[in-house]
């Protein structure tokens, strides 16, 4: 992914937190209420599936697998989220989101294989765990040479695997 595309989604994802007032952790179900959306349990969704989204005439819908750790359920709808802002226009380009009908997500692609995944587990990253604060938060979690990654996990109320992929993209926990 493109510095650039990196730099927006990182202020996309400041402008809602700032707009909404959010702390951290997010309250994601209260975000998705007040974006106008709604957020359902089904374990009928596809296996391979941890979450998808859905315009719902002109609002939104993500649905959740509830048997999915409860942290992971979190990152998943932050995700969903990156697809609705980014790749539908939800709020940002009228002219998109408009003209979106129909968003699929495909569990081929689920696990970050193409350019859209990439961008929506940025922007969860992003929303979750914002830069500045993630690196205030690690910098107080540094023993010697070592991370507490499970106490900025805590904080962030996120997955370690999500805080990991965080630092290491960032080039603090080793670089990937």
């Amino acid at each position: 992914m493109e510095k650039i595309m990196k730099e927006y989604i990182a202020d996309v994802t400041r402008v809602i937190r700032e707009t909404l007032k959010l702390q951290t952790p997010i309250n994601l179900e209260l975000l998705v209420e007040r974006l106008g959306g709604k957020i359902i349990e089904s374990a009928n969704i596809d296996e391979n599936m941890e979450a998808k989204i859905e315009k719902v005439e002109d609002s939104f819908v993500i649905t959740i697998d509830p048997n999915r750790y409860p942290k992971r359920q979190r990152f998943s709808i932050a995700h969903e989220l990156g697809h609705l802002f980014l790749h539908m226009g939800y709020l940002i380009n009228p002219e998109k989101w408009n003209s979106t009908n129909e968003y699929i997500d495909s569990v081929y692609y689920r696990y970050g294989y193409n350019l859209e995944e990439f961008e929506a587990n940025e922007f969860a990253a992003c929303l979750l765990m914002p830069l500045e604060e993630f690196l205030n938060i690690s910098k107080q979690n540094l023993n010697g040479e070592f991370y507490n990654i499970e106490e900025i996990a805590k904080y962030f109320n996120v997955s370690t695997q999500a805080v990991s992929y965080r630092g290491k993209i960032l080039g603090l926990f080793g670089g990937i």
